[in-house]
């Protein structure tokens, strides 16, 4: 079933993979090294949100927020919001899978038709002019494209300075 983790684990695979490069000695972590066999670890790629970040709000709270910030006339509730995001992006993932990638359109371009779909299933009976709705889009964009919208998971950190450390080594 479809839920906001599930949204946001979407959002973020396509967008991150962290690459991790290590030379000449063996992986040595907490993770299991018996099923990595003796081989040496060349490359680490991990999904972002739930592995590496979490949102610092739910991302409804996120978009409620910049709706009063912006100053939308008839703000949807976030329960109105909450429905609208689940209806407009699973309709945007089939729609246009990947994030637009598949069209060959901008990941922004992508999330401004998203995000006018949010607005238009949270409340369909109310309209927003193209000046109104591009300062909500630009709020709603910068707050989800800026670290201040996400907080490092405490695991991820360690597991980050662990593999920073063995690449450290790896390179003397």
């Amino acid at each position: 079933s479809f839920n906001m983790t599930t949204a946001l684990y979407c959002f973020q695979l396509c967008s991150l993979c962290y690459l991790l490069l290590l030379n000449r000695q063996t992986f040595v972590s907490p993770l299991s090294p018996s099923s990595l066999g003796s081989k040496k670890i060349r490359a680490l790629s991990l999904d972002v949100t739930g592995t590496l970040l979490a949102t610092r709000e739910p991302v409804i709270k996120s978009y409620h927020d910049a709706a009063h910030w912006s100053q939308l006339s008839n703000p949807p509730s976030q329960s109105e919001l909450k429905r609208g995001f689940k209806i407009a992006f699973r309709k945007r993932c089939i729609e246009s899978p990947c994030f637009g990638g598949v069209e060959g359109i901008s990941g922004r371009d992508w999330w401004r038709t998203t995000v006018a779909q949010v607005l238009y299933h949270a409340n369909p009976d109310v309209s927003h002019g193209d000046e109104e709705f591009d300062r909500y889009f630009r709020r709603v964009y910068q707050h989800f494209g800026s670290p201040a919208g996400y907080m490092v998971l405490e695991d991820a950190r360690n597991l980050l300075s662990s593999l920073q450390g063995e690449s450290s080594s790896s390179s003397s």
